[in-house]
């Protein structure tokens, strides 16, 4: 397995160090390696997201398209309907 040398801020050895001690790992390597695949996972989760909006624009720039102000004055008369069915 590949060895690497890596500078640690006080606080991130510190994090390490409570780690190990907890008991939750063995030693720093594991504690990097578990933090590595939580990036990893992040990414991931960050990319099929941005898929996902990308689709949306896609789908949302194919239309249909509705008229601005009747989608506002629909908008308004619903508003106005639930308002009238609280104070009947």
């Amino acid at each position: 397995m590949p060895t690497r040398n890596i500078n640690l801020t006080p606080q991130m050895d510190k994090a390490v160090a409570e780690r190990i001690k907890r008991g939750h790992y063995a030693n720093a390597s594991e504690v990097v390696r578990a933090g590595l695949r939580a990036l990893e996972e992040d990414e991931r989760e960050d990319e099929a997201r941005l898929e996902a909006l990308r689709l949306a624009i896609s789908e949302g720039e194919k239309g249909p398209f509705r008229d601005g102000p009747a989608v506002m004055a629909e908008m308004r008369q619903r508003i106005r309907r639930r308002a009238e069915a609280l104070t009947a």
